[in-house]
């Protein structure tokens, strides 16, 4: 689990292409030692918002092995060496949830269509699936590559959004580096999913019913 707050990137060193499977070398130098404290061999580490497995340890280099499942859905298929990455530790007990609680788990990856800026603040717009129209409301919560962000505005008809960025956030993570055009990884809350999620299969049973009702009467 994490908690969306990134404060820092990480480098591209090394991609080493296998067979479905593709091996990234990290370079954390820019994290202080508590973070390696838990970033130990099997520990989670979210990479722009994908949960993933700690392979190897050598110094402030971590490596990492991405499965073809998560090449398809995320946008780590297009990292190569001298790229910049997101980089958070797992949450443990004790530790401030600054935005809200992230698995990890990435569903799918949005494009950013527009960047404005607005004195100090940063609006960009992204395009999304429509499927995933019912999760992404105004006021709703967002992780996009692994950054915890509030929706300010959405767009069922066009499927988009806007999320507004702070220096801080331009200035610690990689959407400082972002243009029109890229992409970047997306997951949605999973407390609107299991309550819209819930809220279906509750219209299904309903719907079903009636159904049943229906024909008894014919």
């Amino acid at each position: 689990m994490f908690t969306g707050i990134v404060r820092g990137m990480g480098d591209v060193i090394s991609r080493r292409e296998r067979d479905r499977l593709i091996t990234f070398e990290i370079d954390a130098h820019n994290f202080a030692g508590g973070f390696f404290h838990r970033s130990k061999i099997g520990a989670s580490v979210s990479i722009s918002g994908v949960c993933l497995s700690v392979a190897e340890r050598k110094g402030t280099v971590l490596t990492f092995d991405v499965m073809e499942e998560s090449l398809i859905k995320t946008t780590l298929d297009s990292l190569y060496p001298g790229d910049k990455i997101n980089i958070e530790p797992s949450f443990k007990a004790g530790d401030d949830v600054g935005g809200h609680i992230l698995s990890g788990h990435v569903i799918d990856s949005a494009e950013i269509i527009e960047i404005e800026i607005r004195g100090d603040v940063t609006v960009m717009t992204f395009k999304h699936d429509p499927a995933w129209t019912a999760y992404i409301f105004e006021k709703g919560f967002i992780a996009l590559d692994g950054c915890s962000l509030t929706i300010v505005d959405a767009d069922d008809l066009t499927s988009t959004f806007k999320v507004h960025l702070i220096p801080e956030t331009m200035r610690r993570t990689t959407f400082g580096l972002k243009k029109k055009g890229d992409s970047v990884n997306l997951e949605i809350d999973s407390r609107i999913q299991a309550i819209v999620e819930t809220a279906r299969r509750m219209k299904v049973a309903e719907d079903s019913a009636l159904d049943d009702h229906y024909q008894g009467l014919n």
